[in-house]
């Protein structure tokens, strides 16, 4: 089921059930919930997943994402030990997809080569992933900028 929402005076796609595939989570008081849809603020911590907030997007409006499902492979990380893996899982690798908000953080979700979704729940967790990003950074700021944001996550915020 799609999810709408008012962006301006234009009505936008933000999301197909709870993947908001169109909407950041620094971008959820920007639009303006639709009668039967989803409430990007209110329902922030009810499940809803948020696109991951790459810095090469940073330009684009809510809705105006034309890649709907973006990940970022991770080089030299692997699912942690308790994934549910589907069927056929030989060469388990990890890209970055969205984030979700529990308990005033906003965690990484990641995605297994198998297409495996998962929650890195603690800092400790995610950590690994921050020091796979600083490892790739070398002279592209991205890398750096992808880890600032998935640290920045585990702060506990009440916004």
């Amino acid at each position: 089921m799609g999810e709408y929402a008012k962006h301006g005076d234009r009505e936008i796609k933000i999301g197909t059930c709870e993947n908001m595939y169109y909407l950041r989570y620094d971008q959820r008081h920007e639009v303006s919930a639709l009668p039967g849809n989803v409430d990007p603020v209110y329902d922030a911590e009810r499940g809803i997943r948020f696109r991951f907030p790459f810095p090469d997007e940073d330009f684009v409006s809510p809705g105006g994402f034309i890649i709907y499902w973006r990940t970022l492979l991770i080089p030299g990380i692997v699912p942690p030990r308790d994934v549910e893996h589907r069927t056929g899982c030989d060469s388990p690798s990890v890209s970055i997809v969205q984030q979700k908000r529990v308990n005033g953080q906003t965690l990484l979700i990641a995605e297994c080569s198998c297409g495996a979704l998962y929650r890195y729940d603690t800092w400790g967790e995610a950590a690994k992933v921050v020091d796979a990003c600083m490892d790739q950074a070398g002279d592209d700021s991205s890398w750096e900028e992808i880890a600032v944001r998935i640290a920045a996550g585990y702060k506990v915020s009440h916004d």
